[in-house]
């Protein structure tokens, strides 16, 4: 019975009040996951691999994992060592993405390509417009359901693929970057696994993000951030974070996330190529006393260009 009232009430969370997009507690670390016009804010290939398990203790919750692959095409030679090509430069970002989003008996396996166009609106700052678009695949598991009851055969199993898209835009310099877009541009319609009610929709979400840069000193910088995120019909809600970066390589930072989560991040870059990061979560909402908190850890692998010239983002 415990399981079957918690895996009602993630349902009811997943399908009634809309959030239907994974939870990241270190987008900031890959905006590419939010933003389509993200992609090729970087002097280099990007490989991102990750793994999030929410609300530890609780059965059936929330589980994520990704992979994103983010390049760029465009003018780097004549370049100074020095110089970002991102500023007073026009290029080409292009990504893949992959990400599987499970939530008692319900996934979402999802695959996109992007593309975004870059270009110089003065001597420090570029703009860039991008599009994702990809597929969606939607699943519910009945026999995952606990359920002693003659009504649970009327609730089927299925598995369907939707085409899926987003578009955004990216404003960003050496120490300012902010960003708008909207996600599931298709407005699909599902049926609603676990009840008689119809259908669902996959409901439009929109994201705005905007950070800066400040040099505490030579050596360190603090990155406070905010990510507004908003859905129908539940209501706008607010990532605020803070991050201290030292020597561009290493950093840790906190974040909170207003009735729900304390979230606490430590990472940096090994051997200058590879990444790791770690986000523990502690709870502040109703279930905190049901759970120990949630984890993320991201992988990550940097294959600088010839030019070894860094962009802004790679410290954002």
């Amino acid at each position: 019975m415990k399981k079957l009232f918690i895996l009602l009430f993630l349902s009811h969370v997943f399908v009634s009040i809309a959030q239907q997009r994974p939870q990241y507690s270190q987008y900031y670390l890959n905006q590419y996951l939010i933003n389509p016009a993200a992609v090729g804010t970087t002097d280099d290939v990007q490989i991102k691999t990750a793994y999030r398990k929410q609300w530890i203790g609780i059965e059936d919750a929330p589980s994520t994992a990704y992979v994103t692959y983010s390049g760029h095409l465009g003018k780097e030679l004549g370049m100074k060592k020095g110089i970002h090509r991102n500023q007073n430069v026009t290029h080409h970002g292009y990504g893949l993405q992959a990400v599987n989003d499970k939530i008692g008996a319900f996934s979402t396996t999802s695959f996109y390509a992007t593309y975004a166009y870059h270009f110089p609106i003065s001597k420090k700052a570029s703009i860039s417009f991008g599009a994702s678009l990809g597929l969606q695949q939607f699943a519910f598991d009945n026999s995952k359901l606990d359920i002693v009851n003659s009504s649970s055969n009327q609730i089927s199993s299925y598995s369907l693929i939707k085409p899926d898209g987003s578009f955004g835009a990216w404003l960003y310099s050496g120490r300012l970057y902010s960003g708008f877009s909207i996600n599931q541009i298709f407005n699909n319609k599902l049926p609603q696994g676990a009840s008689q009610s119809g259908v669902n929709r996959m409901h439009l979400h929109y994201f705005a993000v905007a950070g800066y840069r400040f040099s505490l000193s030579d050596k360190l910088d603090m990155i406070p951030s905010v990510l507004f995120k908003a859905v129908y019909p539940a209501p706008v809600s607010a990532d605020m974070n803070s991050k201290l970066v030292y020597k561009k390589k290493a950093w840790a930072g906190v974040s909170y996330r207003p009735n729900d989560a304390i979230s606490f991040v430590i990472g940096g870059l090994i051997v200058e190529k590879i990444e790791i990061s770690y986000a523990y979560d502690a709870g502040i909402s109703k279930l905190s006393s049901r759970s120990v908190g949630s984890h993320e850890v991201i992988l990550g692998l940097r294959l600088h260009s010839k030019s070894n010239v860094y962009s802004p983002s790679d410290f954002w």
